[in-house]
């Protein structure tokens, strides 16, 4: 019964049907009013999706009859007040997402009852308080969301303990402190996404440990010191974004590391596997960057802007960058200005890096000339 553009409330037919096993609802969007007593009758529910529609009011206690549910979906709801208590009675839950309503209140200790937990997602909510230490124990959690919340504190030692975790988001919250060491436990960690808090303190090398990790997002926090190493050995990530930090040294070693990964394709030749988002700006990096970035060639957005790199970038750089579409050298010191050629339909539109210093490509067709204008590091403008 998904997408089926039901108005009004839930049926009250459907209450009829007591050995239902799966309930979906979602995606009605005109679904409103509260849940209501007697979906409590559904004892033999499994499954109970009710998201995407316009559901108010609190989660009600009748939910707790519902023993044997696997997986309960309220998420993008108009749903408030706290997790309720008897959510803790539902032991069999793999499946628990109440993103994007208003819920409010701490995370309650009794989630820990949840120990065959898979995913947990409490974000877009208004969720307090720190990450209690029972979340430590659903060792068999693969995703934890618990993004655009207001939760403080710092990351527990304890988020180690969750072994089996893939998926971390945290972002978008108020959580201070440093990013923990135990974080490289975590061995088949694919997504880290920490951005939008107060986190402070340098990048940990158990990082090294990390080699699943797909997505690497720590923007917009207080990191400071070097960019370790060992994230240069990271040769799965596709993204990485430590944009708006303190974040100080040089890019030459990481890309050079990048630029040796390699992955054995099924014609049993090898080729280089690239990063696609690189987000390094407004840190206080230096030095130059090296030609090797050509080897990223899957590369689709790069942002080096309000740096301090310099030394002279020549078509070397870009040559191999075929699938660019998002390019900000602004700010920095570079000593050489190249003209960018997007080939359009029929009319090249071209632009020094003095007239355009952020550039969208048209299909990821770019030609890249050397300008006419060349500038030594004292006459050049930042870029």
């Amino acid at each position: 019964m998904a997408s089926n553009k039901i108005c009004g409330e839930i049926p009250k037919s459907i209450k009829n049907l007591r050995n239902l096993v799966e309930l979906d609802l979602s995606y009605n969007i005109n679904i409103s009013g509260e849940i209501p007593e007697f979906i409590g009758n559904l004892i033999h529910l499994q499954v109970l999706d009710l998201s995407s529609n316009e559901i108010s009011s609190q989660i009600p206690k009748i939910i707790g009859n519902l023993i044997h549910l696997q997986t309960l979906d309220l998420s993008y709801n108009k749903i408030s007040g706290k997790i309720p208590e008897f959510i803790g009675n539902l032991i069999h839950l793999q499946s628990l997402d109440l993103s994007y309503n208003k819920i409010s209140g701490e995370i309650p200790e009794f989630i820990g009852n949840l120990i065959h937990l898979q995913e947990l997602d409490l974000s877009g909510n208004e969720i307090s308080g720190e990450i209690p230490k029972i979340i430590g124990n659903l060792i068999h959690l693969q995703s934890l969301d618990l993004s655009s919340n207001k939760i403080s504190g710092e990351i527990p030692e304890f988020i180690g303990n969750l072994i089996h975790l893939q998926v971390l988001y945290l972002s978008g919250n108020e959580i201070s402190g440093e990013i923990p060491k135990s974080i490289g436990n975590i061995i088949h960690l694919q997504v880290l996404c920490l951005s939008s808090n107060n986190i402070s303190g340098e990048i940990p090398d158990a990082f090294d440990k990390l080699h699943s990790l797909q997505n690497l997002a720590l923007s917009s926090n207080r990191i400071t010191g070097k960019i370790p190493r060992s994230i240069g050995n990271l040769c799965k990530l596709n993204m990485l974004d430590i944009s708006d930090n303190s974040i100080t040294g040089e890019l030459v070693d990481i890309i050079e590391s990048w630029s040796k990964c390699t992955e054995n394709r099924p014609d049993g030749r090898r080729s280089l596997q690239g990063l696609t988002l690189l987000y390094v700006g407004y840190n206080n990096l230096s030095g130059t960057i090296p030609q090797t970035l050509s080897q990223l060639s899957a590369l689709q957005g790069l942002d080096l802007a309000s740096n301090s790199f310099t030394g002279h970038l020549t078509e070397a750089h870009f040559a191999n960058l075929t699938r660019l579409d998002y390019l900000d050298l602004s700010y920095n010191s570079f000593q050489r200005y190249y003209r960018f050629e997007a080939l359009q339909d029929e009319e090249a539109d071209r632009r020094t890096f003095e007239e355009v210093v952020v550039w969208r490509f048209r299909d990821g067709l770019y030609s890249l000339r050397q300008s006419v204008i060349e500038h030594s590091s004292s006459e050049s403008p930042s870029v």
